[in-house]
Formats: C-alpha cells, structure tokens, sequence
C-alpha cells in the first residue's frame, strides 16, 4: 500500500522540469538529486538511531510525522500554474513519444535508470559478508559496512550540482556518456580488491560517476519530453528504477551464489558497458541533429 502512495519524487521531477528554464536544468534536476541522496544517507541512520532508542515502532510515527511536514510544505510552498485536462483531450502516451525529437535517447534513458539503480543496490546483499573477509576485528564489521555503502552517496551528495551545471554548458549527454564509462572503469578493479581501502576509494569515485548520471539524465527528460508529457515520462523512469532496485540485489545474490563477491563488479561493469551501447544511438542522433543546426 505504501507503494502505491510513492509518486512524490516523480512529480516533484516533473514540476520542477516545467518550472526552470530549459538551459538551467541540468543544476537543478543536480539539486532536487542532492536533495534525494541526502534522505538516502539520513533516513536508514534516523530509523536506526530512533529503532535503539524508542523502539521499532517509534521509527514509523517519526516518518508519518515527516511525511505530514512534507505535505504541509508542498499545500503552502509549491505553486503551479495548473489547468485540468479532459480524459478526452488528452494526448495519448504513444503520441507523446511521436511527438519527442529523439525517443530512442529517451527509452535508452529509462534503461540507464534501470542499470545503475541496478549496478548501485547489487552489493546490498552481501556487503557485510564481503566487508568481513577484508576486516580483522569483526566487531568493525557493522561501522565498515556503513561508511562503504554511504560513500557514493557522500560523494554525490557533493558532486550532483556542480556536474548538473557543468551539463548545463558542455551537454547533458556527454556528460551522462562519460558518467557511465567512468563506472565501468570503477567497476573492473573492483572486482581485484585486496582490501577495504581499495574498495572504499574506488566506491568513492562511483560516487562522482552517480553525481553526473542522475542530473543528466533528468535534464535530457526535461530538454526532449513535450510538457503534457512530463508527469507520465518522469514516472515511467520511476517504475524502471524501481525495477533496477529489485533486480539489482538478486541479480548480484545470484552471481555472488555461483561464483564469488568480486565477480559482481565485473557483472556489473559489463552491465554498464552493454548500457553505453544501448545509449549510444540516442546520443548519436542529438549529435548529428545538432551537426547539421551547426552547418545550416
């Protein structure tokens, strides 16, 4: 049930690619993800901290009590010119891709979605397990595990608004293709660590290649979708990225089960590899779009 109730982020992603100007999107879209990975880092140590003191129970009056601020914040602070659309005379989805410039870019958008929620929940099932082998005193394990699954997330946190600026003036795309490569070249040494440095460092560079993924790929939404599509466009990622945050821990405890822990990086990284083919005839058709503007 509480599932049902979880379109917020998508349609806050929606309002805020109708609100700002196309040319700063990229900065904002960095913002509203700053903002996301902060209630990622925050919200499992709140549940932990409040589970320790009060109890389990007192863990959900706190969140029904946040979610209640949240509502009150958006009734009183968010504004929008809104004008309700008949059933009959709105556009169809299949039309809206019709209308889109580049859809092959947009479907390969919803699948990068997927692959890195996937890539970045794969080692939720066994980090604790992979922790242990690499750290002697085994009441550290707990703290170590932590500090290596928030590190992407500190370092995004960080870098999410400076690289959706730097889209802003270079190209979300390329922005977005490098992000992706640089996870690959994250991924491949992962799976030939030794010890828990290597992995904190390069989980740590991950971070960096999240920062420039998730801004861009909000910023190519807002560029190429047509507004009457946002609210259906900007939810559809959110129903492949919650795809890649199931597949992505069974896909990893699987690979984990048949082979060992190092060899989900390498899956992993092959993942990514395999999206920056998939991407790369959207991409392909923004650049030659914008060859020929260049040449007329």
């Amino acid at each position: 049930i509480q599932g049902c109730f979880s379109g917020y982020i998508n349609n806050a992603n929606a309002i805020i690619a109708a609100s700002v100007p196309v040319e700063k999107s990229g900065k904002a879209m960095g913002t509203l993800a700053t903002g996301n990975v902060v209630g990622t880092l925050l919200g499992p140590l709140l549940g932990g901290v409040l589970a320790g003191v009060f109890g389990y129970r007192a863990s959900f009056f706190v969140t029904a009590a946040m979610m209640f601020v949240t509502f009150l914040l958006t009734l009183f602070c968010v504004h929008e010119a809104f004008t309700p659309v008949t059933k009959a005379k709105m556009v169809p989805t299949k039309q809206i891709f019709t209308q889109m410039p580049y859809p092959r870019l947009i479907w390969g958008l919803f699948i990068t979605t997927m692959v890195i929620q996937a890539a970045n929940m794969s080692i939720t099932s066994f980090i604790s397990l992979l922790v242990a082998s690499m750290v002697k005193n085994p009441s550290q394990v707990a703290f170590v595990s932590g500090v290596v699954s928030s590190l992407p997330g500190i370092v995004t946190l960080i870098a999410s608004p400076i690289l959706g600026a730097l889209s802003d003036r270079v190209g979300a795309e390329k922005v977005l293709l490098v992000g992706l490569i640089m996870a690959v070249i994250c991924f491949i040494p992962m799976s030939m660590i030794h010890n828990i440095w290597q992995l904190g460092i390069l989980r740590a560079l991950l971070g960096i290649s999240d920062a420039a993924l998730l801004p861009a790929i909000q910023a190519l939404m807002t560029r190429y979708v047509p507004k009457a599509g946002f609210g259906r466009i900007f939810s559809y990622n959110q129903s492949f990225q919650a795809m890649g945050s199931v597949g992505g821990p069974m896909l990893g405890s699987v690979v984990a089960s048949l082979f060992n822990y190092r060899a989900v990086f390498l899956m992993t990284a092959i993942l990514e590899g395999v999206n920056v083919l998939v991407l790369w005839p959207g991409t392909r058709d923004v650049w030659r779009h914008h060859q020929k503007k260049a040449t007329v």
